[in-house]
């Protein structure tokens, strides 16, 4: 897949989550209702003691782990899709319950996103993008009894390109990409204790090429237009809890 999609006249390649009654003295009557008021007030908050625990379970989380991108190239009704390409995403996460079953969720992860091409001719081109992703996650916690803790999440997320390369190309991918992109990543997992396993897919829904680049030869061979580059893919991470 080349950084600079292909027009007509380019033959490389293109990627165009208790009451009881009581029969005692006075004295002994007033003695037992203020052991069963105490007894009531230890039962509501062993009650409640999870749940407190649950809301108050916040904290900075570290993770890592891989990612699986593909590429798509859209113009004039036409799509084309690149292959997946594995890269690894590390960043941190920091948990901000707001009740025992929701919280929010931001995070700052450096993330490889990209593709890449396997043609019979010209050979394998990887296309890597090095983006730095904000997501704040809206997390919803699912109870269940045990250790175990699953979660879904859903999160906006904004990223900057810090880097790009293309073994198909000595140009700076760089200077035909947008230097911001953003979408929607939707996405679960499960928590042991102060351990995570998390994984979303993530949506892009920016046009992350620097369409002038492009436009005069694109009014030259086909009369205007424009071509729209997006990426998805999922990101599996680990994490460790402090």
């Amino acid at each position: 897949m080349r950084t600079k999609p292909r027009v007509k006249h380019d033959p490389g390649r293109g990627a165009l989550r208790p009451a009881f009654p009581v029969h005692e003295a006075p004295t002994r009557t007033i003695m037992q209702k203020m052991k069963v008021f105490a007894a009531g007030l230890a039962m509501a908050a062993l009650a409640a003691a999870p749940a407190q625990a649950m809301a108050q379970d916040g904290g900075v989380t570290l993770r890592g782990g891989i990612t699986n991108y593909s590429s798509t190239v859209e113009f004039l009704g036409l799509s084309e899709s690149s292959g997946s390409k594995l890269g690894f995403a590390a960043g941190i996460s920091l948990h901000r319950p707001l009740s025992s079953v929701f919280s929010i969720q931001p995070e700052v992860l450096f993330v490889q996103k990209g593709g890449e091409d396997d043609d019979p001719d010209l050979g394998l081109a990887e296309f890597t993008l090095n983006y730095v992703d904000i997501p704040v996650h809206f997390r919803v916690d699912i109870p269940l009894d045990g250790n175990a803790r699953p979660f879904v999440t859903a999160a906006p997320f904004v990223g900057y390109l810090v880097s790009a390369s293309d073994t198909d190309t000595d140009e700076d991918p760089k200077d035909f990409l947008k230097d911001f992109n953003y979408g929607l990543v939707i996405g679960g997992g499960v928590e042991f204790g102060r351990l995570s396993v998390q994984v979303g897919y993530d949506m892009g829904r920016a046009n992350i090429l620097d369409d002038d680049e492009f436009q005069d030869e694109l009014d030259d061979f086909f009369g205007g237009g424009s071509l729209n580059f997006t990426t998805s893919g999922f990101v599996l991470t680990g994490g460790i809890r402090f």
